[in-house]
């Protein structure tokens, strides 16, 4: 079974999307679907219905514990592409940068 925490939808700037989550129907957005966001959320599924749509400071914090994995395995991703290429840039030799 797949973690539900690599479902979050963080494709755009991650910083937006937890300043913009203030309703439930936005976390369900960010989660993918209701189901998916109860299990990244560490809740049931009846406990999420009764959440309020507006989100207090509390639920907001829970919606940043469970996206806080999700945030960070994507940038240790990013993290070791850019190594990955900054090795493989240095490799290169110079002749590669010349197209004339």
């Amino acid at each position: 079974m797949s973690n539900p925490h690599d479902t979050a939808q963080t494709g755009g700037d991650d910083e937006d999307i937890v300043e913009t989550v203030e309703t439930k129907a936005e976390v369900i957005r960010v989660f993918g679907s209701h189901s998916q966001a109860h299990k990244a959320l560490g809740i049931s599924q009846s406990a999420l219905s009764q959440w309020p749509e507006v989100l207090g400071r509390h639920h907001k914090n829970v919606v940043l514990a469970a996206l806080y994995p999700v945030l960070v395995r994507k940038y240790r991703r990013l993290w070791d592409r850019y190594q990955l290429l900054q090795g493989s840039a240095a490799v290169r030799s110079p002749s590669d940068d010349s197209r004339s």
